[in-house]
């Protein structure tokens, strides 16, 4: 097995696991600085140990809510006994587009980088037709989910919600792009 020297540490050759993640696994420092720049600087913040508190705030906050009205509204509407499997059915839609996009652009990658890809140390087995294969299963979880009247509706609010933050996403990106076109100007 191959080994690769990172630093004083050896990946590979049977040396144990070792898990790399982040944004800087898929991007590069600029990429992942621009990405960072999309967020509000609040978002970015750590606390004295280092945590991103307003996001883990902000998830906490969602997992009480829901919770919550999970305990609260089959009290007053006799038809959300299924609030998880609402919420979370509504959520499955845009919680698996990462997942698109990431199998897609490694599907990308390796044809565009395929001369590279002969002697990478690091090859995923079946290549790309594991990538194609975990597509289709994604596909499958959603037209299995069409024909399910439990989770049709909020499959489809999930959807809903997908088109409206692109469409806020679209929109708040080109007056971003305006501000830090603006304040480059002003910086030359």
């Amino acid at each position: 097995m191959k080994t690769v020297n990172v630093g004083n540490m050896t990946i590979g050759g049977g040396k144990g696991l070792f898990v790399l993640a982040g944004p800087c696994v898929i991007e590069d420092y600029d990429r992942t600085l621009a990405i960072g720049k999309e967020l509000s600087p609040k978002f970015l913040k750590l606390s004295k140990h280092r945590v991103p508190t307003l996001p883990v705030l902000a998830i906490s906050g969602g997992i009480l809510l829901g919770i919550i009205l999970n305990a609260v509204l089959p009290l007053f509407w006799h038809g959300s006994s299924s609030i998880f499997v609402l919420v979370y059915s509504a959520s499955t839609l845009p919680g698996m587009v990462p997942w698109f996009v990431i199998l897609w652009s490694q599907i990308k990658f390796r044809k565009e980088n395929a001369s590279q890809m002969v002697n990478h140390p690091f090859k995923m087995p079946f290549a790309p037709y594991t990538n194609y294969f975990a597509i289709l299963m994604l596909l499958v979880t959603l037209v299995f989910m069409v024909f399910n009247p439990d989770t049709r509706v909020p499959l489809f609010i999930g959807l809903g919600f997908l088109v409206i933050m692109s469409i806020v996403f679209f929109a708040t990106r080109k007056s971003h792009r305006r501000n830090s076109e603006v304040s480059s100007s002003k910086t030359l």
